[in-house]
């Protein structure tokens, strides 16, 4: 279909999966598509398939907006989530070592009590 002068070019792309023409309107709708042909579910920006981290990883890529981060962004997300990494995990680690030794045992002699 030809674009409109309400329209632009770019409301259009191919699905990654099956090549079919898929549209997307500009009315502030996230950019996760679904093909009406295949079903495959795609990423917008940078027609790659949705997983459920898409767009909470530094890939570039972002639920509502039409255009991905910036490269520098990008840096920047990633040198935050390298230096803020190692103290969550120094803080994660007794919780969960804590979690495994106290709680959970207490949890499964519950569950095995009941029956």
């Amino acid at each position: 279909a030809p674009a409109t002068s309400s329209q632009s070019s770019s409301s259009y792309k191919r699905c990654p999966h099956c090549s079919s023409i898929t549209e997307k309107i500009d009315d502030g709708a996230c950019n996760r598509m679904t093909c009406t042909c295949c079903g495959e579910s795609f990423c917008w920006l940078c027609l790659k398939p949705v997983s459920y981290m898409h767009y909470l990883s530094p890939t570039g890529c972002t639920t509502w907006g039409d255009q991905q981060w910036t490269e520098k962004k990008k840096w920047m997300v990633r040198c935050l989530i390298w230096l803020f990494s190692p103290p969550l995990i120094l803080l994660l680690v007794p919780l969960l070592i804590t979690f495994i030794t106290l709680i959970l045992p207490y949890i499964l002699n519950w569950q095995v009590s009941r029956c």
